[in-house]
């Protein structure tokens, strides 16, 4: 059964956005009505969730490239729903993320991956996501592979990515520009190699990964914006250990259910886990500022 989008865009880019997704979901579009600055949900998508009857699994925004994630919206989950961000003004802008989504349909591809930085500390969160992710896949169902920074290198790490795995975790530090582990891995390196398939989902537990810092445009924002992935999710922000790590406690623990088989879905549960009374203050700050780069519908496997 088709899911729904909606679609939060300028007009002049509602064809080539329809044409492109119209065989995977069903596409509802409303017009993007100008940024207001003085709020923290510019869009109004609190707003248009609540006034209009849109009877749809997620929401992708198609805001402008200049703006930080961060500026776009207050959270990952607005009332219930999940939603993405596409940075682009015009048709060439976007065609690469949209030429990824096709590639992505045309040739799926079920495997899982956990990369992990060298350190005990998040080698050890590595392996307790292989746990989590392979108990969500029923013990086999789905290949589940670590591509540990102790095992990989950097140059074979960006080889592999290049091979668009359907879902990918990173666990350690991060920054505007890229990864701290594996020798710090930089746009520049992603790049080098040319991409054979999108990575379906990439989900980044590590600070800065969505910071945009000056004109610069975030490594995250650069995995969309560059067709190398459908989806990305991270944070926008500096992080404490003890939030973040709440964050990915329950990530993982709804991963391992199996039961949520699109990143939106995904972090929809979580969300809710986390408000749950009592309310997890510590999971919560973190993951608020984490948002979903790209389709927020995109299938886990």
């Amino acid at each position: 059964m088709q899911k729904t989008l909606a679609v939060i865009a300028p007009r002049h880019l509602w064809d080539k956005i329809s044409s492109a997704l119209q065989p995977t979901f069903e596409v509802e579009f409303t017009p993007r009505q100008p940024r207001c600055a003085r709020t923290i949900d510019p869009y109004q998508i609190a707003e248009i969730i609540k006034t209009q009857p849109l009877d749809t699994e997620g929401i992708l925004l198609i805001a402008p490239v200049e703006a930080s994630p961060s500026e776009l919206l207050p959270a990952p989950v607005i009332e219930g729903k999940p939603v993405g961000i596409v940075q682009a003004e015009t048709v060439s802008e976007i065609s690469p993320w949209l030429n990824a989504m096709s590639q992505d349909r045309l040739a799926k591809d079920n495997r899982w991956v956990v990369l992990a930085m060298w350190k005990e500390l998040y080698l050890s969160w590595g392996n307790r996501f292989l746990d989590w992710m392979r108990q969500g896949t029923n013990g086999g169902a789905v290949e589940v592979s670590p591509w540990f920074s102790d095992l990989v290198s950097r140059d074979e790490l960006c080889g592999m990515l290049a091979t668009g795995p359907a879902f990918a975790v990173y666990v350690g530090h991060g920054r505007s520009r890229g990864w701290s582990g594996y020798r710090g891995l930089r746009w520049e390196h992603v790049e080098s190699l040319e991409v054979q398939k999108p990575c379906g989902v990439i989900v980044s537990l590590s600070c800065d990964t969505l910071k945009r810092e000056k004109d610069v445009p975030s490594f995250g924002s650069r995995w969309i914006r560059l067709g190398r992935s459908c989806a990305f999710v991270g944070s926008t922000e500096r992080l404490g250990y003890l939030p973040n790590a709440d964050f990915a406690l329950e990530l993982g623990q709804v991963l391992s259910t199996g039961k949520n088989r699109t990143i939106g879905e995904l972090m929809v549960e979580v969300y809710r886990r986390l408000k749950c009374p009592p309310e997890r203050e510590l999971g919560l700050e973190a993951f608020s500022t984490y948002r979903i780069m790209g389709n927020p519908l995109q299938p886990l496997y």
